[in-house]
């Protein structure tokens, strides 16, 4: 007789919940640490300038697969995977694929996630991040006439 698969979640989404609740993945995820937004009821990894709402800490293979969400500005850092080197200290924004770039210079608006605690010297490394709610910053630099 074959054996049924059974999924056990950690926490239904029901009520409230502290620091993390269990997502369906809207497409697989295929690799921990990177931000994640809203879609409908499922997570996707967030694009650059998207809402995250937190971070994966593990990967989903397929779409539906249930996935730990480890929500920002919950009260603890996060790991988060650099899409370019980092110094510790530095506010970090979300780009492409959920990664994270130190706050760019150039003029634009930029959604912050939170100050890098630790340092990564180049793309793929984690960084422990303190994170707050997402905030927009507007960065303006000066004409000349």
């Amino acid at each position: 007789m074959k054996k049924e698969k059974q999924i056990i979640f950690a926490n239904v989404a029901e009520g409230t919940h502290e620091g993390n609740i269990t997502f369906l993945a809207a497409e697989p995820i295929e690799m921990a640490h990177v931000l994640v937004a809203l879609q409908g009821n499922t997570v996707h990894p967030a694009a650059a300038g998207e809402l995250p709402i937190g971070v994966v800490t593990d990967e989903a293979e397929a779409a539906d697969d249930p996935i730990n969400v480890q929500l920002l500005g919950s009260g603890s850092t996060v790991l988060i995977s650099a899409a370019d080197p980092i110094s510790s200290g530095t506010f970090v924004v979300g780009t492409a694929n959920g990664k994270i770039i130190p706050l760019p210079s150039e003029s634009g608006t930029y959604r912050v996630v939170g100050i890098a605690l630790t340092t990564a010297t180049m793309a793929g490394e984690v960084v422990e991040v303190l994170t707050g709610l997402p905030s927009n910053i507007v960065i303006t630099t000066g004409s000349t006439n």
